[in-house]
């Protein structure tokens, strides 16, 4: 099926690009005529006291991310949230200014 997509796009392999280049190429080739989607990673954190609600507030703003989960314990809040792959650099650094050596871990893997 893939297969057959890409020949639809008339889409030729370049020896001198690399393969990751070249599929990304063919991915934005293909959203436009194949309902694709990336999967979202399922990340997961504990977070001892204040630096949990301040990091949830800014993960609320943040349009992207799917919050799935969250529970509270005695001294720490666990947070569970999807996010595109694509932004998980900008969420390691609102995680690491935020929490500030309160990350007690730090969970993550691609949602199936």
């Amino acid at each position: 099926m893939i297969e057959k997509a890409i020949k639809d796009v008339h889409y030729s392999v370049k020896l001198n690009q690399s393969a990751k280049q070249q599929a990304l190429q063919v991915i934005k080739l293909l959203k436009e005529s194949i309902p694709i989607e990336r999967a979202k990673m399922r990340i997961r954190l504990v977070i001892q006291g204040r630096a949990a609600k301040k990091f949830r507030d800014r993960i609320v703003k943040t349009e992207t991310i799917e919050i799935e989960n969250e529970e509270k314990d005695q001294d720490s809040v666990t947070i569970t949230f999807l996010v595109d792959p694509g932004q998980y650099r900008e969420i390691d650094k609102i995680i690491e200014s935020e929490a500030k050596g309160q990350l007690l871990w730090k969970f993550y893997h691609l949602r199936k």
